[in-house]
């Protein structure tokens, strides 16, 4: 049993075998990896397999699947699942009248960079603001999600804070806002001179 989308195995996936005659031999469950080895000597012959109950997560298929074993051989199915899918959208804003750009606080801003993790702390997207500060994630499947912000735009500071979010049911699209404040450096530049010239002099600042 494997993952549509990442042909990862699927864990807890429960099965029920038939006989040709619709007789059930058992139920197994998917290990950890999502295979089912079946020990049991079984005569050559027709099978039938049935889903009964799906990993959390996925949409269940109830899809009886027909199979022969022939004497001395292996049989295998390949069973996929499609895992429940939601998005995550971001509108990034600046929280604050930039003095650089001159943009007023609420301003829509595009080119923030944000990383998507799971619970295990493994990347699965990056994600930028387009020109109208929204930045959208691929389909991902349903669960607890974890964002950081790792580009601000220009003349903005990245927000350090770590976002902890979760998709809940099919078709979700979780809306989040961020804010920017501007970047202030600390540094001022006086320029000095001479207050007159007059033709042909050379100027020295």
């Amino acid at each position: 049993k494997i993952d549509s989308v990442t042909g990862e195995g699927i864990y807890g996936v429960k099965f029920l075998l038939y006989d040709g005659d619709n007789n059930p031999i058992g139920q197994y469950e998917t290990d950890n990896e999502g295979y089912i080895y079946i020990n049991k000597e079984l005569p050559e012959g027709k099978y039938k397999i049935r889903e009964l109950e799906p990993a959390d997560g996925y949409i269940s298929d109830n899809e009886e699947k027909t199979f022969y074993l022939k004497k001395g051989k292996t049989t295998e199915i390949t069973w996929e699942n499609t895992p429940q899918m939601g998005q995550i959208q971001i509108t990034k804003k600046s929280s604050d009248d930039n003095p650089y750009n001159g943009f007023p606080a609420g301003t829509l801003l595009e080119g923030a960079t944000f990383e998507i993790y799971d619970r295990a702390n493994n990347l699965l997207d990056t994600i930028v603001s387009d020109k109208n500060g929204i930045a959208v994630s691929k389909p991902l499947p349903l669960g607890r999600y974890i964002i950081r912000e790792t580009k601000a735009p220009n003349f903005y500071e990245a927000n350090s804070n770590v976002i902890e979010t979760e998709i809940e049911f099919v078709g979700q699209i979780v809306r989040l806002e961020v804010l920017n404040s501007s970047l202030y450096t600390n540094v001022s530049i006086k320029k000095r001179g001479y207050e007159q010239v007059v033709p042909n002099q050379s100027i020295r600042y």
